[in-house]
């Protein structure tokens, strides 16, 4: 408020000290003028009077004389009043800007004493979250490891139903760390965007077959159509990406209790493209559409709610589309479902053509599609169609129906209609070319028996649009159609038998490691801290048989992970040995964390809880690029 009144008042104008001197000078000068003029008229007058000789002469003079000193007198008094007024006030106008200056430095002493206190905190934040991450993670990945590896053995149903919810609410667990992790980088400004080329029907069939055995565990269907005219591959941040439709997809089917979840990816404006995930759930009010992407915000919030979770998915989510100059935004009602909607600007890559998919043309064939589910069905039947299909879709009332109304070139068949409703229904369309039976993966073990009933080939669900160009396109033979489906893009291939090394000081996570690897058809070789994998692997390297891989924590007693790792390619630079491939293996999963592991030699980064897919996965993906390397 004083400030205020300071700039709003109005205040007389002041002369600064070079004025004032300035104006100092300026009557001395006069002063000395005036002095001269007088001492000439003495002269003058003194000269006068001894030409004229008069007294009277003399006195006059004298007295205009003494008038003009005084005169001079009161210009000289006048002008060093002035000159002293001046003089306090720009003294009090230099305690006053001092005084300004010594608030202005104390304003910016406690403005950077806030700013270092934030960093700390926020760096105290960060510590804590990494430090609980950790100590969360490390017994977690005890007990998802553990039930996993209990659930492959002989148990009756009562005691894999255990398993099964521990298994999940484990996984719970996890994803709740995860999501306060993503939060807390957001709100620390330590999200990093990575524009790289990729696939983009490769990123978004394998959300959706990552969601798949989840989807159909719930009886429930996920599907995805991507329209053939984009570019096969695009620029953006491909992880950040499958994060958000991870989450958008993964809430349409917490959300939805019967029919299924889509993701729609269509051409936006310019280089934008529009994801769409539809799904048959709850739906959302309106009144509650704006504040579920803020954080901590649930749409069915409060005590009595039937769905779990923080509140934090959507509003990473809304940060991450945002942070890549992206928009998200919902259609729904309660009752009919929800579509998210999220536009990116996804550039086309240089290589876009090179990956491009080559629809088949199916101008002029009739297809009928049988399946109980609406929005995964919809799906395949818009893909079909853009192929130049005429599609037919129905439940198994309306497909009976249409088989006996006309001839068709194909039948897809679902196989959640009901094994009974299947087989009358292939029966009735045995004159179709193709009959082709959507199965899960359960399934499978049915699958002579489907042959048997008449069909000629099967799909798993979710459906590649490759495998289903490659089924619509291949002999009508049931076993040719084994062939033809495409194995997922993250499927484990096949390695040698490796010998690896496993520094890891937890006596559960260690047992769970070695058990890990020994299924995988490895051999083990353990360390219980970093000295002892030093001390195992030089052993092994001078005995010629040399561990084709070390597994490091990187928090361990004694040595930790990092300083193991530093010296061991210190050891292999000064000895001219070759490099051997290390992979981190921690409960960390900052950033910074992954960026220490590199820097101190590291050749790859897994987060706890193992399972044994991701193992299998990360080690052939290290030993491939390291094969590559050599």
């Amino acid at each position: 408020m004083q400030a205020r009144r300071i700039t709003d008042t109005p205040r007389p104008r002041r002369r600064t000290i070079g004025q004032i001197l300035l104006g100092a000078m300026r009557s001395a000068l006069i002063a000395i003028g005036v002095a001269a003029v007088a001492a000439a008229l003495i002269i003058s007058v003194h000269r006068v009077s001894a030409t004229i000789g008069g007294p009277a002469a003399l006195t006059m003079g004298l007295g205009g004389l003494f008038a003009i000193v005084c005169g001079v007198l009161l210009v000289v008094l006048s002008r060093g009043s002035r000159l002293s007024m001046e003089l306090r006030r720009a003294r009090a106008r230099c305690q006053e800007l001092a005084a300004g200056i010594g608030q202005m430095k104390a304003t910016e002493r406690a403005l950077a004493e806030a700013r270092d206190a934030a960093e700390a905190a926020n760096q105290a934040r960060s510590r804590f979250l990494a430090t609980v991450s950790h100590e969360i993670r490390t017994p977690l990945n005890g007990i998802l490891g553990m039930a996993e590896l209990l659930r492959d053995t002989p148990l009756t149903p009562e005691q894999r139903s255990y398993v099964d919810a521990t298994r999940t609410s484990g996984e719970a667990l996890l994803s709740l760390i995860e999501d306060v992790l993503d939060f807390s980088k957001v709100e620390a400004g330590k999200l990093k965007l990575v524009a790289q080329p990729f696939a983009l029907d490769a990123l978004v069939e394998g959300v959706i077959e990552l969601l798949g055995p989840r989807t159909q565990a719930k009886g429930l269907d996920i599907a995805s159509d991507i329209d053939e005219s984009l570019p096969a591959r695009v620029t953006g941040d491909a992880a950040r990406l499958r994060q958000v439709l991870l989450n958008l997809a993964g809430n349409a089917i917490k959300f939805t209790e019967s029919g299924g979840a889509a993701v729609l990816v269509e051409h936006g404006g310019g280089d934008e493209i529009v994801f769409s995930v539809q799904d048959t759930g709850i739906g959302i009010a309106p009144q509650h559409q704006a504040r579920i992407f803020q954080e901590f915000e649930q749409g069915d919030g409060g005590l009595a709610r039937k769905f779990g979770g923080t509140g934090l998915g959507l509003a990473i989510s809304r940060r991450l589309v945002e942070s890549m100059n992206g928009r998200i935004a919902v259609e729904s009602a309660p009752g009919r479902g929800s579509t998210f909607r999220v536009t990116l600007p996804l550039p086309r890559a240089q290589d876009a053509d090179d990956e491009r998919f080559t629809p088949p043309d199916l101008s002029g064939q009739a297809v009928l599609i049988a399946t109980p589910s609406s929005v995964a069905a919809e799906a395949l039947a818009r893909k079909l169609t853009r192929w130049g299909a005429a599609v037919t879709l129905g439940d198994a009332r309306a497909a009976a129906t249409a088989v006996a109304a006309r001839s068709w070139d194909a039948v897809m068949i679902d196989h959640a209609l009901g094994e009974a409703q299947a087989e009358h229904l292939v029966g009735a369309a045995k004159g179709a070319a193709r009959r082709i039976v959507l199965v899960n993966p359960t399934d499978r073990p049915r699958l002579a028996a489907l042959k048997e009933a008449g069909f000629t080939s099967y799909l798993v669900k979710p459906i590649r649009a490759a495998s289903l160009k490659a089924q619509l396109a291949a002999d009508t033979a049931f076993d040719g159609a084994t062939a033809a489906v495409v194995a997922p893009a993250n499927a484990p291939r096949p390695h040698k038998r490796l010998t690896v090394l496993v520094a890891e000081d937890n006596e559960i996570n260690a047992l769970l490691t070695r058990t890990l690897l020994t299924r995988l058809g490895h051999r083990p070789t353990m360390a219980e801290n970093g000295v002892a994998a030093l001390a195992s692997w030089r052993a092994a390297r001078e005995a010629g048989a040399p561990a084709d891989l070390v597994l490091m924590d990187v928090h361990m007693p004694d040595m930790d992970g990092l300083e193991a790792a530093r010296r061991l390619r210190a050891t292999e630079a000064e000895r001219g040995w070759p490099r051997t491939p290390i992979m981190a293996l921690t409960a960390n999963a900052f950033d910074e964390d992954r960026s220490a592991c590199l820097a101190a030699g590291m050749d790859g980064f897994l987060v706890k809880p193992l399972d044994r897919e991701r193992l299998n996965a990360a080690l052939s993906e290290l030993l491939g690029a390291s094969d590559a390397a050599a």
